[in-house]
């Protein structure tokens, strides 16, 4: 059977100025009653704290980086994929999968915009660069013209990402936040589950 167009969208690569440098202190987590993910660490006499989500309500991966850091952002995948900078902080990648048969498949469009407090942005051939920024906040949004039994139907993915990025530039990251927590929260406060006690029952971790 044709395996056709079902792969990994892409891959965004953030490599930091100071990464030579071990960090210290690192920690990692996941809040499956929140949908956020947090990474924090201090490194040359500085801390970072890196936080991620997705967002149903506004079509978009939110990342926030906090603390004065420069790092450059790339989009990539395998293969059947162009990125190319549209602005000093934008980064296109766009490509039309096989069909399985010979034929074309899936289009799809990811497009990553950074907004930032200090600092600066530039883009460096494919890629972005920033520099000295106090928060760096990365929007990125991703849209097919997949036409089948689910999906939003779109015809024109690359319009898709320019509005769906749009859209969420306009609000805040608090609101970006609230607005995703309080849609996450609907549907994974649905359910409970209540294990009964063991005599390892301590050993469960909470958490």
């Amino acid at each position: 059977m044709p395996f056709g167009s079902y792969q990994v969208l892409g891959n965004l690569h953030l490599k930091f100025a100071d990464s030579a440098t071990p960090p210290q202190d690192y920690t990692r987590s996941l809040d499956l009653s929140t949908g956020e993910a947090r990474i924090h660490y201090s490194q040359n006499a500085k801390t970072s704290t890196r936080e991620h989500f997705v967002s149903a309500p506004d079509e978009v991966f939110v990342t926030r980086i906090s603390g004065p850091v420069s790092f450059n952002i790339l989009l990539d995948r395998p293969e059947r994929f162009e990125t190319k900078a549209v602005a000093d902080n934008e980064l296109l990648m766009t490509g039309t999968l096989n069909d399985g048969r010979g034929g074309k498949g899936v289009t799809y469009a990811g497009r990553l915009r950074v907004v930032l407090r200090g600092g600066s942005v530039k883009a460096e051939g494919n890629t972005l660069a920033v520099t000295g920024a106090e928060e760096s906040v990365l929007l990125f949004a991703a849209a097919t013209d997949y036409r089948g039994f689910a999906g939003r139907q779109l015809s024109d993915p690359i319009a898709a990402t320019t509005l769906d990025l749009d859209r969420a530039a306009q609000k805040t990251y608090a609101e970006l936040r609230a607005a995703q927590k309080a849609d996450h929260e609907k549907w994974f406060d649905r359910v409970e589950l209540d294990l009964p006690a063991t005599p390892n029952s301590a050993l469960i971790p909470v958490r």
